[in-house]
């Protein structure tokens, strides 16, 4: 295959993809937006917990919830108590 077929090739399936996205999510995610699926505490402790050596995903926990939620999600992840007059960790 000559080089500019496969680069028209690969063109055409990045365009098919990104017009047929909509519909496979709205077809996966029935009557559900994007983002809006409910999880239960524990779930969502286990996606933090699954996902913490990311580096990316631990930035982007800290500026969707905020500080204060985010050391209160770390600790009830990874069942870390901490005394609450700031002394540190018990």
């Amino acid at each position: 295959m000559r080089k500019d077929a496969a680069q028209e090739v690969a063109r055409k399936i990045a365009e098919e993809i990104l017009e047929d996205a909509g519909r496979v999510a709205r077809a996966l995610f029935a009557g559900t937006p994007p983002g809006a699926v409910r999880l239960s505490r524990e779930e969502y402790l286990d996606y933090v917990r699954r996902n913490w050596m990311d580096p990316a995903f631990r930035q982007a926990l800290l500026q969707r919830v905020g500080p204060e939620n985010f050391l209160k999600t770390v600790r009830a992840a990874f069942q870390v108590a901490y005394e609450e007059g700031g002394e540190g960790l018990v």
